[in-house]
C-alpha cells in the first residue's frame, strides 16, 4: 500500500517516512504546496492509497502575528489535501495538535 506523507521534511513527516519505508511517498513543499489547489492534484498520479497530511505551519508563537498565513497553511491547505483525497478516493488522515484543542472540557 503506497502512502504519502506531505511535510516529509518536518519532524513527524520525516519519522513516518522512516516507520513506512518503502511504501512511503515522501513530498515536501518543494514537491506539493497545500494551499494550492493546482499543486495537490499531484497526488491523482501518485496512486497512493493513504494521505497523511504533515504539512504545517507550526510555530505557534509566530501564527499568532502571521495569522493569515497560518490558517492558509492549516486550514485551506488542510480542505485542498482533503478535496484531493475525496476525488481520488484516498484516505486522509490529519494530524493535528493540542493547541487546537486539548481535550478539556469548557
Amino acid at each position: 500500500m503506497k502512502v504519502a506523507i506531505l511535510g516529509a521534511n518536518g519532524q513527524l513527516g520525516s519519522d513516518l517516512v522512516k516507520a513506512f519505508g518503502e511504501d512511503a511517498i515522501p513530498l515536501t513543499h518543494r514537491d506539493l504546496d497545500v494551499t494550492d489547489p493546482e499543486s495537490v492534484k499531484i497526488l491523482n498520479e501518485l496512486k497512493s492509497e493513504v494521505v497523511i497530511n504533515t504539512a504545517a505551519y507550526v510555530r505557534v508563537d509566530d501564527a499568532e502575528l502571521e495569522v493569515a498565513k497560518a490558517f492558509q497553511v492549516n486550514a485551506i491547505g488542510a480542505l485542498n489535501v482533503a478535496k484531493a483525497c475525496n476525488e481520488i478516493d484516498a484516505v486522509n488522515v490529519y494530524v493535528s495538535t493540542d493547541y487546537v484543542f486539548d481535550g478539556a472540557k469548557i
